[in-house]
């Protein structure tokens, strides 16, 4: 039932989307107010990405995924009046 399920499988890749994902939490998380209505993430880019596997779905065990903060700025301001 898997949104990201491709023919039955899914994909190393999606990991990449899941990985999207825990910055996004990561980001609630690390905010002491919990205030994020203008916190924002951003996956800077993505290259020469090596998968050790070709699917998650088969993988034995659960799947972990850590975020690391590398940069931060400060919130943008509202400017909608």
């Amino acid at each position: 039932g898997n949104p990201l399920r491709h023919a039955e499988q899914l994909p190393a890749i999606a990991g990449l989307e899941y990985a999207a994902q825990a910055m996004g939490i990561h980001v609630g998380l690390t905010n002491p107010d919990r205030e994020t209505t203008r916190s924002i993430g951003y996956v800077g880019g993505v290259r020469d990405v090596a998968f050790a596997v070709d699917r998650l779905d088969d993988l034995p065990g659960d799947l972990h995924i850590d975020a690391l903060r590398l940069l931060e700025g400060r919130p943008f301001a509202n400017t909608a009046s």
